[in-house]
């Protein structure tokens, strides 16, 4: 076995301590490279971070303007905030004086309430009044034509003559044609009108005499144009009552 010597002990450590040396500084580059792959990834994001930055930043004026704006308005505010405030009290007089006004407007009301039936009775009177006045209204409109019928309606007239082209003053043309006519009593008697109005004319002539049921009759002829056309053609018979009046016959 060789002998080994103290330099021989000393070249070994050192060789060791060396490998161990450049083991550490191998370890450490490695780790070097990971913080600088790091900082390159933040270096990549710092262009966003100031962007962003950027635009906080460019909203700020705006931002102070606003609150500005609010802050200049707080007096405003508060001022109306007061007035109402004074006003407060005005209104809470008014309501209370509203309600001590409650009982008597009810009060009312109850006896309007109570009134609505004697008021819907004096109203169904007036309406009911106003029917049979209309009614008689309708009823004497109806006498109209010829002086001396009784309820003769102007439907039925029409009915009668066969036409609905004459107006109501036509039919009071006609009626003074047949009063002369009927006043003069004889057959053959015949009397003209017209009505410039609706460009209407015509005659009425006592035909002939009959009785109908012991009753004095006349065969009454109705003739009628308006303008260059016929529209009547017709016999209407009359009678004469007690009373002395007469009374269109029915067919």
């Amino acid at each position: 076995m060789k002998n080994v010597t103290p330099v021989s002990i000393i070249y070994s450590l050192s060789i060791a301590y060396l490998a161990s040396s450049i083991f550490y500084v191998g370890y450490q580059l490695t780790q070097m490279q990971s913080v600088v792959d790091e900082t390159s990834e933040v270096r990549l994001v710092i262009p966003s971070i100031l962007a962003e930055i950027k635009a906080v930043r460019e909203e700020i004026p705006a931002i102070v303007a606003e609150v500005k704006a609010f802050r200049e308005q707080i007096p405003s505010v508060i001022k109306e905030s007061e007035a109402i405030r004074k006003t407060v009290p005005v209104v809470v007089n008014e309501v209370s004086l509203v309600r001590k006004q409650v009982p008597s407007i009810i009060a009312t009301m109850d006896k309007s309430l109570e009134a609505i039936p004697a008021m819907l009775d004096r109203a169904d009177g007036i309406v009911k009044g106003a029917e049979k006045a209309g009614s008689d209204a309708g009823e004497k409109a109806a006498q109209g034509f010829l002086t001396g019928i009784v309820t003769a309606p102007i439907a039925l007239v029409r009915s009668l003559l066969g036409t609905k082209e004459l107006e109501r003053d036509d039919l009071d043309q006609m009626d003074q044609a047949a009063t002369k006519a009927l006043k003069a009593d004889k057959i053959g008697a015949t009397e003209d009108w017209s009505n410039s109005k609706n460009n209407t004319k015509g005659t009425i002539s006592v035909l002939r005499k009959i009785t109908i049921n012991g009753k004095d009759c006349r065969v009454m002829g109705v003739v009628s144009h308006k303008e260059d056309k016929k529209i009547t053609n017709a016999e209407i018979t009359m009678c004469k009552l007690p009373s002395g009046k007469w009374k269109m016959q029915e067919k």
